[in-house]
């Protein structure tokens, strides 16, 4: 049986109640925490690769090698994963900044192992961690210093990729504020038209309990005898 056009409208009605009634806000804050979650989770992966990997002679037996490795691939491969998971350019490109933070920790720590005096005082992982992000985030204690050519090579690639990495969270962080507030104004909208009232049949035959009114035969409007 085919639907009239009343029947389609108040239908349509009662189906933007229903997904009003949901809360669209509270579904996008769990896809924020869990977009949360799944940043920090593969952050924590980069920074174990980071301190797992051998890197140096002397710091793992042959066996304590291979474990080594093996494990830093499985991590590695998670938090790949992870990245490319990401609903947020936002998330990604936190999870980018500490993926390059380990890379240029590792070239650092072996840098100052094979060449010693390209660094000072730069001796363990930590210290090669340390410098990287003091160097990313431009504090600089000038307690660890880059002395070696190929070492100062490498501090100013650093400097390039923070004036890059900081124009993209820039840009991410203006277009995050444009959707928020487009889905603030959608949820309003959404809101607005569940909640207008609207019309029932008593738009076409009066108010309720008033019989139609007819017509007698001089054309002048009467109640029916």
């Amino acid at each position: 049986m085919e639907k009239t056009p009343r029947q389609e409208q108040l239908g349509r009605s009662r189906r933007f109640k229903r997904s009003a009634s949901t809360d669209p806000s509270q579904a996008a804050r769990w896809r924020r925490v869990g977009e949360l979650l799944r940043t920090g989770l593969a952050t924590v992966a980069v920074i174990a690769l980071y301190f797992t990997v051998p890197l140096a002679s002397g710091e793992f037996s042959a066996f304590g090698r291979l474990i080594g490795a093996s494990i830093a691939l499985v991590v590695l491969g998670y938090a790949i994963v992870q990245v490319v998971r990401q609903r947020s350019n936002l998330s990604r490109l936190i999870v980018l900044f500490v993926v390059v933070a380990a890379v240029f920790s590792a070239l650092f720590f072996v840098i100052a192992r094979n060449w010693p005096g390209s660094f000072e005082g730069l001796d363990t992982r930590i210290d090669a961690l340390y410098f990287t992000l003091t160097t990313m985030t431009t504090t600089g204690y000038g307690d660890i210093h880059a002395v070696g050519q190929v070492a100062r090579v490498l501090v100013s690639a650093v400097f390039v990729f923070d004036f890059v990495f900081i124009g993209l969270v820039a840009a991410e962080l203006s277009r995050h504020v444009d959707r928020s507030r487009l889905t603030a104004r959608t949820v309003v909208n959404v809101t607005a038209v569940a909640t207008a009232p609207t019309s029932d049949s008593d738009d076409e035959t009066g108010a309720v309990g008033e019989e139609p009114r007819g017509r007698d035969s001089d054309g002048e409007e009467g109640h029916p005898a």
